[in-house]
Formats: C-alpha cells, structure tokens, sequence
C-alpha cells in the first residue's frame, strides 16, 4: 500500500521536477546574466554562488579539453518522449496495482 501511494505522489511531482531540471539547465547557459543568490535558489546548493561558478569553469575546462582531443563534447539536455514517459509511468503503475491486487486476493483466500 506504502509503494502505491509513494508512486501517486512521485506522479504528482514529475512535472514540477522537469521544469526544474530545464530551468537549471538554461541557467547553466549564461551564468553572467544570475545573482550569486539566484544561482543558489536555481541549482539547489547554499555554499556560495563562486562554488557554483567556480564548479561550472570546471565544466568548460573539461570541454575545451575534450575539444582539442578531437573527444566529442556532448552536454546537449536529453530529449524526452512526453508520450513513451507518460506510457511507462501507467505501465509501472499498473504493474504495480496488479501486485498490490494480487496480494490482497491471496491474503482474502487464506482466511
């Protein structure tokens, strides 16, 4: 029963989770144009906005190194099947019913 309901309330929230994750990810991409605070309001992390810069220089080292190498540098945001998500999220929580169901059915039969 705890895994139902866990599951209906991980539903409710995905949608607030990806705007969060897209709004930190286009952040990411003119740190310049944020405050120190808003940096941390954004990315979730209250040390400091130089640690948050000083964490996304290391990022672009690590591009520019991987650049000269002839290393493909792919830090483009993974793209999402709204649809495929949507179908997997009923899939898992139907499975999951199913044993919830299940487990009561056997439970009933051995009384």
């Amino acid at each position: 029963m705890g895994t139902l309901w866990t599951d209906r309330s991980e539903w409710g929230k995905s949608m607030y989770r990806r705007e969060h994750y897209e709004r930190m990810w286009s952040y990411s991409h003119d740190l310049s144009a944020y405050s120190d605070e808003e940096l941390e309001d954004v990315f979730e992390y209250r040390h400091g906005g130089e640690r948050i810069w000083k964490a996304f220089a290391i990022w672009e080292q690590v591009k520019r190194t991987g650049e000269k190498e002839g290393k493909e540098a792919n830090f483009q945001a993974p793209t999402v099947d709204a649809t495929a998500f949507i179908g997997q999220i009923e899939k898992f929580l139907q499975r999951q019913i199913d044993k919830f169901l299940s487990r009561i059915d056997r439970k009933l039969r051995d009384r």
